[in-house]
């Protein structure tokens, strides 16, 4: 049983289903201990379950339990399942697998609720459950995050690369799947590689993208956003805040690239990102989108991680140019910080 923060998948900010972004969700989780060997490789796996909260600030209102489409529950049920494995034959090589859904909360666990990590992942395959007045009657109560991810490090060039392709929602069938795979998709991907300098110093350089938003096909078929869902009103959210990647909802993109040197004094980064939301596909078959429409946000910064021999010191300094829709002007935003992280003993 634990209450702490998992961070799921390769990624170093963009995670697409769990980082450390929102607060650690109250669950109870059974997985190995360790990378287990199988044989052809070691293996890991970790099922969890847990009861997620809302923000004190969220339109949800009435009872923790669901009622109704109205009063969805200000609780929500989470179940997820994670996989990893790496092949004996190819060292630094590591493959993994994820699902995370969100459900209504009941007042009550059963098996329905712990069998949902291991249901089927076509709706095809899922039985029929409560039907709503205007909604599909398969897994209505319920949003799935699921993802296929993957790392390789190459210690003796001291270079890693990353990425993770996910998906909102189930596919309908396995024709849905091979046809049109981008639908209500998220994707990220990353690297990283260190230069060497001393037997103490080094400096790397690091850079990832994520991108959530909105696909061509949303031209021709209407899909859902990332990280919201119909019923389940909270979204992809522990007391407000985001789970995965916190670039935003329904269809956002973000980039980052830095450059970090590390010596036995702490860390200084330098760094630049670019933060896209809104950024909706034209021509929807709603009516046409104005291509003005997306938010943009870029930053950049500089961060100096200094240890102490009582406490660390953590200081830093950025500016971000926004801008928000075509009608609002553009908006500048300075920011400083200091903390001071003390040694316990």
């Amino acid at each position: 049983f634990s209450t702490a923060n998992q961070y799921w998948g390769p990624a170093t900010l963009f995670p697409v289903i769990l980082g450390n972004n929102a607060a650690g969700i109250p669950h109870a989780f059974l997985g190995t201990e360790r990378p287990t060997n199988i044989g052809i490789g070691r293996m890991q796996a970790r099922v969890v379950y847990g009861v997620e909260s809302q923000s004190n600030f969220s339109p949800v209102t009435g009872p923790d339990t669901f009622t109704n489409v109205n009063f969805p529950g200000t609780r929500r049920f989470m179940s997820g399942l994670v996989i990893t494995f790496s092949p004996a034959p190819i060292p630094g090589l590591e493959l993994g697998a994820a699902r995370f859904f969100h459900q209504a909360w009941t007042g009550r666990i059963g098996a329905s609720q712990l069998k949902t990590p291991f249901e089927g992942i076509l709706k095809s395959s899922i039985p029929k459950g409560l039907a709503l007045p205007g909604l599909d009657d398969k897994d209505v109560l319920k949003n799935q995050l699921a993802s296929i991810f993957g790392r390789w490090t190459l210690p003796q060039s001291g270079f890693e690369l990353y990425a993770e392709y996910g998906h909102e929602d189930h596919n309908a069938d396995i024709r849905d799947f091979e046809s049109e795979p981008d639908h209500s998709r998220i994707a990220m991907a990353g690297f990283r590689k260190v230069f060497a300098q001393s037997d103490t110093a080094f400096s790397a350089l690091r850079a990832e993208f994520i991108d959530g938003s909105s696909p061509t096909l949303e031209r021709h078929r209407s899909e859902g956003g990332i990280y919201v869902h119909g019923v389940l009103l909270q979204g992809h959210t522990q007391y407000g805040q985001l789970l995965g990647a916190n670039i935003g909802v329904g269809s956002p993109a973000g980039a980052n690239i830095a450059w970090e040197h590390y010596s036995p004094r702490g860390r200084t980064t330098w760094y630049l990102q670019r933060i896209a939301q809104n950024n909706l596909s034209t021509m929807l078959s709603s009516g046409v989108q104005s291509v003005r429409i997306p938010h943009f946000f870029a930053t950049v910064g500089v961060e100096r991680y200094r240890f102490g021999r009582r406490a660390d010191v953590v200081y830093g300094a950025d500016v971000t140019e926004g801008k928000r829709g075509p009608t609002l002007p553009h908006e500048t935003n300075l920011s400083a910080k200091i903390e001071i992280v003390a040694h316990i003993q």
